[in-house]
């Protein structure tokens, strides 16, 4: 029984493929199996190879999560980061002096979401999972202002940022992770910053009974997606083939 933890490794300075087969617990014929055409005297840095780490032929020892513990903690993560983005962009809508405190709390939550994923991929890659959903973060505060000050160019910029810091982020997901489809993290997490934009808007026209339509609707579908991520983790990682 074969298990394989896949990870994507972007090539640095100084990589050969005999020092990741080391970092990685590996072998040279591993690696270069999984990057057919690859050139093992020509590495080109920035690119990225595909790793099947920790390769053994026993029986993996299973994440120490269980899978039930790991429905529910990211359900709660991801809830909290719905939660309290809703209240901070009712403290700016509506000039609370809750802001600085709804802010610092929400930028603790990135945290807690990585915390769930750092069982499972490369420090590097859970680190840049972090930033990824930080800077989601900072961008919807930019994008809160700007509609707050009827700043509608400065809005657009702000959500397209955010569009293209969800497009990253489901990148370094899927690329963590075979289970996960690219396309389908990139549409989850787009829905959610559409949504977050249109929420703002109403409230801004005074249209409440509607914006609180538009969370109740992120609410579920923010569910949806901590189901899809928790699903694609228990597929990969605690699955194993005959």
């Amino acid at each position: 029984m074969i298990y394989c933890r896949l990870v994507t490794h972007t090539i640095k300075s100084g990589d050969t493929l005999y020092l990741l087969a080391r970092q990685y617990h590996t072998t040279v014929p591993a690696i270069t199996l999984m990057n057919p055409g690859i050139n093992p005297y020509n590495l080109q840095i920035g690119s990225t190879l595909k790793i099947c780490m920790g390769e053994t032929e026993s029986q993996p020892t299973r994440p120490q999560m269980s899978e039930r513990q790991l429905w529910m903690d990211m359900r709660e993560a991801l809830a909290t980061n719905c939660n309290l983005s809703k209240l901070y962009m009712d403290s700016v809508m509506f000039d609370m002096p809750t802001r600085d405190a709804v802010m610092s709390r929400l930028m603790q939550n990135p945290e807690e979401i990585t915390d769930i994923f750092t069982m499972f991929y490369s420090d590097d890659d859970a680190d840049e999972i972090k930033r990824l959903w930080q800077n989601k973060i900072m961008q919807m505060s930019t994008m809160a202002d700007a509609i707050r000050q009827s700043e509608q160019q400065q809005a657009a910029d702000a959500a397209s940022n955010m569009q293209m810091t969800a497009s990253q982020l489901a990148e370094v997901l899927s690329n963590g992770n075979p289970a996960y489809s690219r396309q389908e993290l990139e549409r989850m997490m787009m829905n959610q910053a559409n949504a977050d934009r249109e929420q703002m808007n109403l409230m801004m026209d005074g249209r409440y009974p509607q914006a609180l339509m538009v969370y109740e609707d992120t609410t579920g579908r923010t569910m949806d997606m901590a189901d899809y991520l928790t699903n694609g983790l228990i597929q990969n990682f605690y699955q194993t083939g005959e």
